[in-house]
């Protein structure tokens, strides 16, 4: 029997069951084979899956919005099923449904309407691959807004998710609610509960389909604390610019944090600006009395303690906002320290060009002389120690009268100097991390190993004051030194990549006159790439690293200069040869 023929016994079968002549032309599909893709038995009242429907071996759409049938698991008959639109049909069964929807693998698209007869979690559903399209009409959301808990189901219709991508987004009507809210602020009409308990239960909502996807990925490596995914809207020059899940490889299904983030762009492009938004989406926009902007809206997901959050702050502010505290942020200006700088502001180094820390040497001394908190200075002193190295070989506490100093001893000479004394590169990196140590260690008090801190840790210029060799150097003992903190960090130079671990995320900021400013995640495994070949990719965007004026048959291609000063004297020896024995250096041309 064709497809064709099947068709027209369920035309037969339709117009019995709904006591209604039913004509099917129009309300199927065909391939270039004759065989029946797409059926449309919308709005029909059928309570039961018709037979004759069920032979349709090849039907991949069906569409029955609007039935009243209870029991779906028939259609499991059909292997190759692979979108069904049952919007309005909210007298099916639940234990049907989900049957369905366990059962089913090769679905991909599934459409309904919820009702409050209709107590079918959409949430079921999120342990298949399914995209699954929730509608519903202004009058039931209201009734959602103004229920006082959710009870057996959570208003789940006011998201319309894209799960396969996975993309969330809001449907239009919570839109129009929240612009509607925003319109009537100043009336008397205008319900704050109302508009707060739609933030909070929209937000709820996308943490726990976001935590539901996120459990389907293996850990390979999961740091406490770190960054997902950033969307950015009207941020100065910034309009809309999204950062895709850093973490997630979807081809072994595995998440994998970035221990380093880098994030590169010319001078004047963003890259502060876009570090600016990331403490904006983790802190909140305000710092104690400082706000920090009244610009833009912004959309973070992060882990924290290895749970995601989702913040959203600007126009759609939600309640459930989780104010991050375990990071430190540090902007250009980082050599100098200060007891409590800006009332131990936790963004001012960022935010304002007066780069003010706190005082690493202070700890260090109250540590020292405290016999409960020996542990304390021990592992700071080690931490400080390993990266000043092999300048500094050791740090001491000095007591002289009623003077106490904390003074760096060189390995050349054994000089004692202070702080002030030395150089700009071992002073940033002093203050710097003294910083993050006394930052972190804040919120996590029961840590006696500095080693064992978490966070987030945000720098913009990492290479600045820092020699080239200290630049790449300094990725490498950050990285071991600090395994559970995760680094976002802007840089002018390669040679900090060059220090990067495995899995590294690199964003490039570009900038144009129609887009703004917008960001791409590189695809790129710079661990392969030498210093020229990093300037001259998408990293950096170099065209030419070449002298403007060295003829090009002079210019020298090692890559170790230790092979340039080699091939130097074998062409000198040549040329000393060639003067030698002309003739035998003409009788090897080729003619």
């Amino acid at each position: 029997m064709t497809d064709i023929e099947i068709i027209e016994l369920l035309e037969k079968e339709l117009s019995i069951m709904t006591k209604v002549e039913i004509t099917m032309k129009g309300s199927f599909q065909t391939d270039e084979n004759g065989n029946v893709t797409s059926v449309d038995i919308a709005y029909l009242k059928l309570t039961e899956i018709p037979t004759s429907l069920l032979k349709l071996k090849n039907l991949k759409t069906l569409y029955m919005q609007e039935t009243l049938i209870v029991d779906i698991t028939p259609l499991l008959k059909l292997k190759k099923l692979q979108y069904l639109d049952c919007t309005g049909c909210d007298k099916i069964d639940t234990d049907s449904f989900i049957r369905f929807l366990e059962q089913g693998k090769q679905l991909k698209y599934v459409s309904f309407f919820i009702s409050w007869s209709f107590k079918i979690f959409p949430r079921e559903a999120l342990n298949h691959n399914l995209t699954l399209n929730t509608n519903h009409d202004r009058d039931y959301l209201e009734t959602c807004l103004n229920m006082d808990g959710y009870g057996e189901f959570p208003p789940l219709p006011m998201l319309e998710l894209g799960y396969r991508n996975p993309q969330f987004y809001y449907n239009n009507y919570l839109y129009e609610l929240i612009d509607k809210y925003k319109r009537a602020e100043n009336s008397n009409n205008y319900d704050r509960n109302k508009n707060s308990r739609l933030n909070q239960i929209k937000n709820e909502i996308i943490s726990e389909l976001l935590n539901r996807y996120y459990k389907k990925y293996k850990k390979k490596n999961e740091l406490p604390y770190s960054i997902r995914k950033i969307s950015i809207y009207y941020f100065y020059e910034i309009e809309e610019l999204l950062i895709d899940y850093f973490a997630i490889n979807k081809e072994t299904k595995e998440i994998n944090d970035p221990h380093w983030i880098f994030i590169t762009g010319e001078n004047g492009y963003g890259k502060s600006l876009l570090l600016r938004a990331i403490i904006i989406g983790l802190f909140g926009d305000k710092d104690g009395n400082a706000i920090l902007t009244n610009e833009g809206d912004f959309y973070l997901e992060f882990t924290n303690n290895k749970e995601l959050c989702v913040n959203t702050v600007g126009s759609n502010f939600n309640e459930n906002f989780v104010s991050f505290q375990k990071f430190a942020a540090y902007g250009p200006a980082r050599l100098n320290k200060s007891p409590r700088p800006f009332n131990d502001s936790k963004t001012n180094s960022l935010f304002n060009s007066v780069g003010e820390l706190l005082d690493i040497e202070e700890r260090l001394i109250a540590w020292e002389k405290d016999d409960g908190q020996e542990s304390y200075f021990n592992s700071a002193k080690e931490i400080l120690e390993n990266l000043l190295k092999p300048q500094i070989k050791e740090i001491i506490i000095d007591r002289k009268g009623t003077e106490t100093t904390v003074k760096y001893i060189e390995f050349k000479g054994d000089n004692k100097r202070e702080f002030k004394e030395l150089a700009s590169g071992y002073r940033s990196v002093i203050s710097m991390i003294g910083d993050i140590i006394i930052r972190l260690s804040k919120h996590q008090p029961e840590i006696k190993d500095f080693k064992e801190l978490a966070g987030i840790v945000i720098i913009d210029e990492i290479d600045l004051h820092l020699h080239p060799k200290w630049q790449k150097t300094m990725i490498e003992k950050l990285t071991i030194l600090f395994p559970k903190i995760q680094f976002i960090v802007s840089t002018h130079s390669p040679i900090p990549i060059l220090g990067a671990p495995e899995n590294t995320v690199i964003i490039n900021i570009q900038r144009t006159e129609n887009k703004g400013i917008t960001a791409k995640k590189l695809d790129i495994d710079v661990s392969k790439l030498t210093p020229n070949s990093i300037l001259t990719s998408p990293v950096f965007g170099f065209e030419d690293i070449n002298s403007n004026e060295a003829d090009i048959d002079e210019i020298e291609t090692a890559d170790i200069y230790s092979n340039v000063e080699a091939e130097k004297r074998m062409k000198a020896k040549l040329r000393i040869l060639k003067q030698n024995d002309e003739d035998f250096f003409n009788s090897l041309k080729v003619e």
